[in-house]
């Protein structure tokens, strides 16, 4: 958790760094990635990476991480965040167990689903 939030830090803009915070996110959260990379691609007319959907002016931590721990319970881990102040400064996490390498599982807004136009015809 403390490497992904050093590295969404870094992003600004730069692929190859947002590639090493996408890189720690599950495969929930790359799935969705993929599909928002492929609708950006079919507006812009070239190739967006998954990792450009990254946006590191929405990230923004709430307060400065002091202590981590976590508890796991098979594949998945909830871990809490504190910081200076505990009682307010807190947040939970929840990473997952995957190809060996614990993931966040970053929750993303659910995409809109695409509207068909009307045809001429109706």
């Amino acid at each position: 958790m403390e490497t992904f939030i050093e590295r969404m830090g870094r992003v600004q803009g730069d692929p190859k760094l947002a590639r090493e915070a996408y890189d720690l996110l599950w495969s929930g959260a790359k799935a969705e990635l993929v599909e928002r990379a492929q609708r950006a691609s079919n507006v812009v007319g070239h190739k967006v990476e998954p990792e450009e959907m990254i946006v590191p002016s929405r990230f923004s931590l709430r307060f400065r991480p002091k202590g981590f721990s976590a508890k796991i319970q098979g594949k998945w881990a909830r871990v809490t965040v504190t910081g200076e102040t505990p009682q307010s400064e807190l947040k939970e996490v929840y990473c997952v167990l995957e190809d060996d390498h614990w993931r966040v599982a970053l929750q993303l807004p659910a995409l809109e689903r695409i509207r068909a136009r009307p045809s001429e015809a109706e």
